[in-house]
């Protein structure tokens, strides 16, 4: 039997791009962010507002804030905030790379359908038209659909029957099923570690309000209290947005096993001919 290509497989090559595309993502949040806040702060004390529970960053500016003074982009870059835009955009861009292996997986089921479907009434398959059926499985080697059908078509071309072929691709699509949580491990360490980091802010500011309690010369006061709520805030609602982008691509990725399974039982059976039984031959009129 031919090793099967694991292309449904993110490889590691992948992962690794993803991070380094995360960082540059949250970078880019925050120094655009600062851009704008520098631009129209002195116009809008509101943008000013909201670069603070984007990015911590702390905004100085004049008594009429008619002009913003300074901006700590130090600070801002490596507030948690920032910590947290690097593992949302980790986390979607690792969906994004999962999502065009969907779309492979959905093409190639649309294009064997229209391809090995259509056949004459009465017409079936014997072990002898296996290699020819596994040519034409070639150009989608690695997806779901022709991997099930590859493996059911081996195991009937070794044993010569139907049933066994379905029993075969069934335990295959098993196997499938439970290979797709494994693959979503990171991303959803990704989702959990986003709330926990925001809880980790949170924790932080109130610690530095406690110890400003008690050195009053501190140069510190209850706002960073409020910012650290703020990195809570940003955790919650991108959590949100990650879960939700997870449970669709994950459901989506189970209807395509799911629906690659119901092809092959629905037209294995009916296409493959037991080799003992013996060829039906029309009469002649």
């Amino acid at each position: 039997m031919r090793p099967v290509q694991p292309s449904r497989y993110l490889s590691k090559t992948e992962y690794c791009v993803s991070v380094l595309a995360g960082a540059l993502v949250a970078v880019t949040v925050v120094m655009v962010t600062i851009a704008l806040v520098l631009r129209y702060g002195a116009i809008s004390p509101s943008l000013c507002a909201i670069g603070n529970v984007l990015c911590n960053m702390q905004v100085t500016a004049d008594g009429t804030f008619t002009e913003v003074q300074a901006i700590d982009i130090g600070q801002a870059l490596l507030s948690t905030q920032t910590l947290l835009y690097w593992v949302f955009a980790t986390a979607i861009c690792l969906l994004l790379l999962r999502a065009r292996l969907l779309r492979r997986e959905r093409r190639a089921l649309r294009a064997l359908r229209a391809q090995l479907v259509p056949a004459k009434p009465g017409a079936g398959m014997r072990a002898a038209d296996v290699p020819h059926v596994l040519h034409q499985l070639e150009p989608y080697k690695g997806t779901i659909i022709a991997t099930l059908l590859e493996r059911a078509l081996q195991h009937y071309q070794s044993l010569g029957l139907p049933a066994e072929a379905a029993v075969y691709a069934t335990a295959s699509a098993e196997v499938f099923a439970n290979q797709l949580r494994p693959q979503y491990a990171f991303i959803m360490f990704c989702a959990y570690a986003l709330p926990l980091l925001g809880l980790i802010g949170t924790l932080t500011g109130m610690m530095r309000v406690v110890a400003w309690l008690g050195a009053p010369e501190a140069d510190i006061s209850f706002a960073t209290l409020g910012a650290s709520f703020d990195a809570a805030l940003v955790a919650l609602v991108t959590t949100f947005v990650l879960v939700f982008f997870i449970s669709m691509t994950q459901a989506s990725e189970e209807e395509a096993i799911n629906t690659a399974h119901e092809y092959c039982l629905d037209h294995l059976p009916r296409r493959l001919m037991d080799d003992a039984a013996p060829v039906a031959h029309t009469p002649p009129r």
